[in-house]
């Protein structure tokens, strides 16, 4: 990894960068993005999945707390769990199987109790709400 590389695999262009985790500054995790080229030699910004150059994330398959792209500033990951604070958060996953983006249910395991919801973007994002009266820690998610 060097803080935004790019290279061509398989012909596929990826890049590759790393971002924090841990709730540390000098903590980080690799990840890849594939990315597009267009005729004019422009890259169009690319938003950080959980999955990288993995395949989408289907019906059981678990989520694990690092893996999440984006939390709201009442959450963090710490280590590989994400921590919730007493009170409302929201995580982000990108992406979710098109076969899989219409599911009802959503559950995690962790300490503490929670209120969990959830919504799927056309795109596939995924966007878990969550609503605790103390602080949780969640290993992972499942949905069905």
């Amino acid at each position: 990894n060097n803080h935004g590389s790019i290279e061509c695999v398989d012909g596929q262009w990826y890049v590759f960068y790393h971002r924090s985790t841990g709730n540390s500054r000098y903590l980080r995790r690799m990840c890849a993005e594939p990315i597009t080229i267009d005729e004019n030699g422009f890259i169009k910004e690319v938003p950080v999945t959980s999955i990288g150059m993995g395949e989408p994330y289907k019906k059981g398959e678990p989520m694990y707390g690092y893996q999440a792209c984006n939390v709201s500033s009442n959450a963090y990951i710490d280590k590989d769990k994400l921590v919730v604070k007493k009170g409302k958060a929201e995580v982000v996953y990108r992406y979710i199987s098109t076969d899989d983006m219409d599911f009802s249910s959503i559950s995690y395991e962790g300490t503490g109790s929670a209120a969990v919801t959830h919504k799927v973007d056309p795109d596939g994002a995924l966007t878990i709400f969550i609503e605790t009266d103390r602080d949780i820690e969640i290993n992972h998610f499942k949905f069905g």
